[in-house]
């Protein structure tokens, strides 16, 4: 519980020992699906944003906190470029779906959003 308290009571470490891979592709891509979380459901990119900061800041103060101090790059890495790869997908998603129904327009979309593709796939009636 040291480990916890500390966390909220000391700014957060800029070297969390990541890889640059880990800080500059796959948190970006986590803070992007946490963006899509949303801006797929009709909000706009504003509220995406803050909800992928949400996320973040909260894995990073409640959940990894338990474990590991918080990481300055993580928090300015994974929300911040994460939503903009996130609205850059998001607008792509929506620009191949107005494609001529195709297996290769689906397996864009899949590759392009494979969450939003399973929850559409799985939300079929």
């Amino acid at each position: 519980a040291d480990i916890f308290a500390e966390s909220w009571s000391r700014a957060p470490d800029f070297d969390d020992g990541d890889t640059v891979v880990t800080n500059y592709v796959l948190h970006p891509i986590m803070g992007a699906e946490a963006y899509l979380t949303v801006r797929n459901r009709g909000y706009g990119p504003i509220e995406s944003f803050l909800f992928s900061t949400g996320v973040s800041v909260g894995w990073e103060y409640l959940i990894e906190a338990w474990v590991q101090h918080p990481s300055a790059e993580d928090l300015l890495t994974t929300s911040p470029i994460g939503s903009v790869q996130g609205e850059l997908r998001y607008q792509m998603r929506r620009w191949i779906a107005r494609w001529r129904p195709s297996l290769g327009r689906d397996a864009l979309l899949v590759l392009v959003d494979p969450v939003e593709a399973l929850h559409r796939y799985i939300g079929k009636t």
